[in-house]
């Protein structure tokens, strides 16, 4: 397929798109550059780098700005900047393919390059002038301003330049079938393109390395160095680099699929084309457009609908020919005369294919006079004319053997391995170098946590001994306090006990000496006189009640005079009661009942004995007094740690709802609170009662 005119044409004209561009000012900056700004040289320089931006999508809003930085700089007679907006307006023509307009910027530009002494604008000027000679045919011509410019940047040592016209120069070589020396020039910048991380341009070198291996007939590899750029360009190239690249995908899909006859192949690359031609109309790209074109008719000729196909090339021959672009040209009358071919029209074939023929030996590509001949070949083969048909066919091997020399491909293979080679060395030293410094960094953080852990042993062990010391503080502090508190507390409770022996010799001495006196004063009273019968009676009672009083002063006093009160002395004191009681009400039967779980030698403290002392007096007095009870039973037991004492009778019992509490239940109640016990009483008519204290 004869597409190798239209695949390099793309590649210069992406190389060009990036020239001098200064992607880090802003469109917005640029434009409020010039509207703010009295200074001529500004504006100018603003206009042509919002040019340069807008060549990028839109080549009629670039080429407004360019007129206007050449107006101004006329204006003014700015030297240089005359000579970089002639450049600039003569590659925007370029794109437009409007060649005549840009030789004549170019040649305006010439005449000025000496005077205005900036190395960047004559490398520029020969840079672009050498696209030109491209697009119209004569590579030599290139070649030879390529070469010019790749001169001026090495000698001024401008890395990014050398990149740009080595990668040029070498395109160029490979359009003259110079495939060894273009390949080596090819690794080597793409070296240093990778050492300077130019995306732009690994892009466009890997994309001319894939063409080289498409020269030698190996589309596979050709198809892997395109993806590659592919890859590169969508996250740096322009929309028109893009274009190109899906176009140089779509070549190599097409040739494997036909070859592989690989009908999911042809589809990609047909898919490929039709994004090239979307892509080249949405941005102005006249050549994308004629690229889309070449390849759609391609595969329509592939299916023989030659209506089709035809239409297509007639479309690609005018509008190559508006954009006089020859190259392209020439193509499109080399397919038609495929198309003439196929159907037999020899006479048509002829007249197409001559048209191509002047052209394409012009322009000096190899592989493209290689198909063309070959074309030739089988036109002359079907007419008979075997001498013709000869001689067409050992021109297009001879090519085919320089194209396929085993010195090439022992080379390209060569530089291949010597470039992964140098490439994976190149990641080992790297790996190493960030292994290294991980290394460093991994001992730093250990000796820093090392010293983080020893630091933190430290502060603990001396946090420990602190505490300890601390801890032994107060320990030592509790202990004194505790022993002042004991000490407070044995002083008070022996001046209680003092005051308490005190009060209770007081009692026994006075009140109690008293209490015996009326007693035996009354027994004079009534022995001495001859008293009336409810006097006496009178007296008895209050006998009676002074030696009851007599009693209870005494248990008071026995209480007062104990700190501890046993369970041995309660339950004697208890008896002792229970005696009197069941002497005083011989119709009534008593028991007392400890539980063997009450450990008899505990003790409870004198007020708590007291009071559960005159509340068993108390339940026991009331079942006396008012149960007409015939048993009256007392019990103390254990209750789940609790002390639990239970005054039961088997008496008439009374309703808790309808009766009014008296003084009796109410002080047993309150004495049960006074030692923080818990108090009930249950009682059900003719069914007894039970009062229950929990200590």
């Amino acid at each position: 397929m004869l597409k190798k005119t239209l695949f390099l044409c793309t590649l210069i004209l992406n190389v060009w798109f990036v020239t001098a561009q200064d992607f880090s000012k802003s469109l917005d900056s640029l434009t409020k550059a010039f509207k703010t700004t009295s200074d001529d040289k500004i504006k100018i320089d603003a206009y042509v780098e919002i040019g340069k931006i807008y060549n990028r999508s839109n080549v009629d809003s670039a080429m407004v700005y360019f007129k206007k930085a050449i107006e101004l700089s006329e204006k003014n007679d700015f030297i240089p900047s005359k000579t970089k907006s002639y450049n600039s307006l003569a590659a925007s023509y370029i794109i437009k393919g409007k060649f005549d307009s840009a030789h004549f910027y170019f040649n305006k530009s010439e005449k000025l390059l000496d005077k205005a002494k900036d190395y960047k604008l004559k490398t520029s000027f020969y840079g672009d002038k050498g696209i030109l000679h491209y697009y119209e045919g004569d590579i030599d011509k290139a070649a030879e301003s390529f070469k010019s410019a790749l001169i001026i940047a090495t000698a001024e040592n401008d890395t990014e330049e050398i990149i740009r016209y080595s990668n040029n120069t070498a395109l160029a070589l490979t359009q003259l079938g110079k495939n060894e020396e273009a390949i080596e020039i090819y690794y080597d910048v793409l070296k240093l393109a990778e050492s300077e991380n130019d995306k732009d341009h690994i892009g466009k070198i890997l994309n001319n390395i894939g063409l080289i291996y498409e020269n030698m007939n190996q589309f596979d590899q050709a198809l892997d160095f395109y993806q590659k750029a592919f890859q590169v360009k969508q996250t740096s190239g322009t929309q028109i680099d893009i274009a190109n690249a899906h176009y140089n995908m779509a070549n190599m899909q097409l040739k494997i699929g036909e070859e592989q006859n690989d009908s999911l192949l042809i589809k990609d690359a047909k898919n490929n084309f039709i994004k090239t031609l979307s892509i080249s109309e949405e941005n102005q790209y006249g050549n994308g457009k004629l690229y889309g074109l070449e390849g759609l008719g391609q595969i329509a000729l592939n299916d023989k609908k030659y209506t089709e196909a035809k239409q297509l090339y007639v479309r690609m021959d005018s509008l190559a020919s508006a954009l006089n672009n020859k190259p392209l040209v020439g193509v499109a009358n080399l397919k038609l005369g495929v198309i003439a071919i196929d159907q037999n029209q020899f006479e048509s074939a002829k007249l197409n294919l001559a048209k191509a023929k002047e052209i394409i030996e012009k322009s000096g590509i190899p592989k493209d006079k290689a198909q063309l001949y070959n074309k030739l070949n089988q036109l002359y083969a079907k007419e008979l004319n075997y001498k013709e048909a000869y001689q067409y066919l050992s021109l297009e091997k001879e090519i085919e053997q320089q194209l396929a020399s085993k010195n090439l491909q022992d080379k390209v293979s060569n530089y291949e391995v010597k470039y992964e080679t140098e490439k994976k060395e190149k990641e080992i030293l790297e790996q190493r170098a960030d292994l290294a410094e991980k290394e460093l960094s991994l001992n730093k953080k250990n000796t820093q946590l090392l010293g983080l852990v020893i630091f933190a042993i430290v502060i603990s062990l001396l946090g420990y001994l602190f505490y300890n010391q601390q801890k032994l503080k107060n320990r030592q502090l509790q202990k004194e306090n505790e022993l002042k508190d004991a000490l407070v507390k044995i002083e008070t409770q022996n001046r209680l006990q003092e005051q308490r022996l005190r009060i209770s010799r007081d009692l026994h001495d006075n009140i109690g000496a008293q209490l015996t006196f009326i007693i035996s004063s009354l027994d004079n009273l009534k022995y001495g006189f001859k008293l009336p019968e409810k006097l006496g009676e009178k007296l008895k009672y209050i006998s009676e009640f002074t030696t009851t009083t007599i009693f209870e002063l005494r248990d008071t006093i026995w209480a007062m005079n104990k700190n501890e009160i046993s369970f041995e002395d309660l339950q004697v004191r208890i008896s002792n009661f229970i005696d009197k009681a069941n002497v005083a009400s011989k119709d009534v039967s008593f028991k007392f009942n400890i539980d063997e779980e009450v450990n008899k030698k505990s003790t409870l403290s004198s007020i708590v004995g007291m009071n559960v002392y005159r509340i068993i007096q108390e339940a026991v007095n009331n079942a006396i007094k008012y149960a007409e009870a015939k048993t009256i039973t007392v019990s103390i037991k254990k209750e789940k740690g609790d002390l639990s004492i239970e005054v039961n009778d088997n008496g008439k019992g009374f309703d808790l709802n309808n009766i009014e509490l008296g003084n009796g239940i109410n002080n047993m109640k309150k004495r049960a609170e006074e030692v923080d016990g818990k108090f009930s009483i249950s009682s059900k008519k003719d069914n007894g009662t039970t009062v229950i204290v929990v200590i």
